[in-house]
């Protein structure tokens, strides 16, 4: 009968006593590798109508999301993500009330975020210009998000801490940056200005924390787990 490799992990090995099959042989030894590699497949999709019955251990890659998964023995998980660094996105600006939306026009955006696992870390820089338009008719109501780069898997907390500048860099307000109950960022006003030129608290929006203009700008740097 057939002996096992000396690593212990199950490949099985003809003995000289079994009678010669060459593709029996090939077989035990290929399927044996095979599942315990990292397996290649187009989508997570194509894994699971394959690997109908996974196994704690089994790796897989992905090659549209281009990342490692592992069968923990009840479910695949992101063990890594493969990328080149920083990676640029340009978020979704928008309002809660989905009302008087604003338009970034030619605003400086530069957003970076970076993906390790189902960690993502991300920066947002924007700097509005002079064909920003921060929408017509807006309210305090009409509170200020953001589309993250990735699908949060938490809602609902903070992931981050956000700062809001006039004009030159010498006057800001900061505070923190969550995700909201959608899914969506909005930022958060926790402090004033040395001179005191806040005219609203609550959630950031075109007339909070300040009447904001060209050349006034925001930042916020986060990381949160993605779906």
């Amino acid at each position: 009968m057939p002996t096992t490799d000396k690593y212990g992990q199950g490949v099985q090995i003809a003995s000289l006593a079994d009678p010669p099959n060459a593709e029996t042989l090939a077989s035990n030894i290929a399927n044996a590798i095979v599942e315990r590699s990292a397996m290649r497949f187009a989508s997570a999709s194509a894994r699971n109508a394959t690997l109908t019955a996974p196994v704690a251990g089994m790796q897989a890659w992905l090659n549209d999301t281009k990342q490692l998964t592992v069968y923990d023995g009840t479910q695949w998980l992101i063990a890594v993500t493969a990328t080149a660094g920083m990676q640029s996105w340009t978020p979704t600006w928008s309002t809660d009330t989905s009302q008087h939306l604003p338009i970034f026009g030619n605003a400086d955006v530069r957003c970076k975020y970076m993906q390790l696992g189902p960690a993502v870390f991300f920066n947002m820089w924007i700097e509005f210009g002079s064909t920003t338009n921060f929408g017509a008719g807006v309210t305090t109501g009409d509170n200020w998000r953001f589309s993250l780069p990735k699908t949060p898997n938490v809602t609902s907390i903070t992931v981050g801490t956000c700062h809001l500048f006039v004009g030159s860099l010498t006057r800001a307000v900061s505070g923190p940056a969550l995700i909201n109950s959608s899914g969506f960022l909005n930022l958060y006003i926790g402090s004033g200005p040395s001179n005191g030129n806040v005219a609203n608290g609550g959630v950031v929006d075109s007339l909070s924390p300040f009447t904001w203009g060209s050349g006034d700008r925001l930042s916020v740097v986060g990381q949160y787990e993605a779906v």
